[in-house]
């Protein structure tokens, strides 16, 4: 690591650009040098809650040599178009999710960052959620035997507000949710789906966005895959379970609290393990830190990146067939 901490700027100043600033209070790697919102207000609250005076021209702050690289945390429509932007000017990309709004979207953005000499990385930090880890070292230690099934599901009975009400400001439960489900469990499988049906809902007087999303992946040599996301969920849905056929985990609780693992193997008794969120970060760090280092390491050369660009691309090919599948009620392949 060099001396002197690289030079960091965060693009969009809301609830996800503040959130990103105060996490680079805590790598020494980086330092905040930069910022940039359209909207006074958001600038002038930024500037009071962390000293940096943002600029209202993104050329500007583009143009500044000694900023390495930005973080992209606008509205979800203009990821894409700002983090090209950011390439050409020669800086490292971090993008908050949806990486892009579509596959063709993210293929851009990749094909011209190496060309340029530069990283784009997703912020897909719920690669690093305990509950996430849990269910792939269990998976992974081979106890459940050869994985048959994976459900992943979210739910809960609170509405969706703001923006996320609205389907042209890209709001909804799959934009949402859908690049931290999917990504979790494409990396649990060999490959990207070769058929994806999707099923997205969308209850009028929340919006015109969707409530609730569901995918069932079919990937070849892998599981049976469903990943679910309801806002309308009244009761607790297993958060995870995986068949294998040696045996089966499921997970419940609160994610973000307390929460229990249990595995039962065809012999032997069942293994319970009751934990919380906070405990197992505390073992094993904070993933929206650790993507920063990952990152931080990746750009100097010393080793690469746990999600990569080529992951993201790989969930938004998803996305798309979700949406697809939706609209025509019918399955959709995706070309290797």
């Amino acid at each position: 690591m060099t001396d002197t901490p690289m030079k960091w700027a965060v693009i969009g100043l809301g609830g996800s650009g503040k959130g990103h600033a105060a996490r680079l209070g805590s790598i020494p790697e980086l330092a905040l040098a930069g910022a940039y919102d359209p909207v006074p207000t958001a600038r002038d609250e930024f500037q009071a809650s962390f000293g940096v005076e943002p600029t209202q021209d993104l050329g500007e702050l583009l143009s500044q040599a000694d900023i390495v690289g930005v973080t992209v945390a606008t509205s979800s429509l203009q990821h894409a178009e700002v983090a090209l932007k950011a390439i050409a000017a020669g800086k490292h990309v971090l993008v908050e999710k949806p990486f892009g709004m579509s596959a063709a979207e993210v293929s851009r953005v990749l094909a011209a960052a190496d060309p340029a000499g530069v990283v784009a990385a997703p912020f897909h930090n719920r690669r690093f959620d305990p509950d996430f880890l849990l269910v792939r070292e269990a998976i992974s230690s081979r106890r459940l035997g050869r994985i048959r099934r994976i459900h992943s599901y979210v739910g809960g009975p609170s509405p969706s507000t703001g923006w996320r009400t609205s389907k042209s400001q890209a709001g909804g439960r799959l934009f949402d949710w859908g690049p931290h489900l999917l990504d979790q469990v494409l990396s649990l499988s060999p490959g990207c789906p070769e058929t994806v049906w999707g099923t997205m809902h969308v209850l009028p007087e929340r919006g015109d966005a969707d409530e609730y999303f569901r995918a069932d992946l079919r990937i070849p040599g892998g599981p049976d895959v469903t990943v679910e996301m309801s806002g309308f969920s009244y009761l607790p849905p297993l958060r995870w379970e995986i068949l294998g056929d040696l045996g089966t985990l499921q997970l419940t609780g609160n994610i973000h609290g307390e929460f229990q693992v249990s595995v039962q193997t065809v012999d032997g008794p069942a293994d319970v393990i009751r934990t919380t969120a906070a405990e197992e970060q505390k073992k094993r760090g904070d993933g929206s830190i650790l993507i920063y280092q990952q990152l931080c390491d990746r750009i100097e050369g010393r080793a690469g990146l746990t999600v990569t660009g080529a992951d993201a691309l790989n969930v938004a090919k998803v996305m798309d067939a979700i949406r697809a599948s939706a609209e025509s009620g019918t399955s959709i392949h995706i070309d290797a």
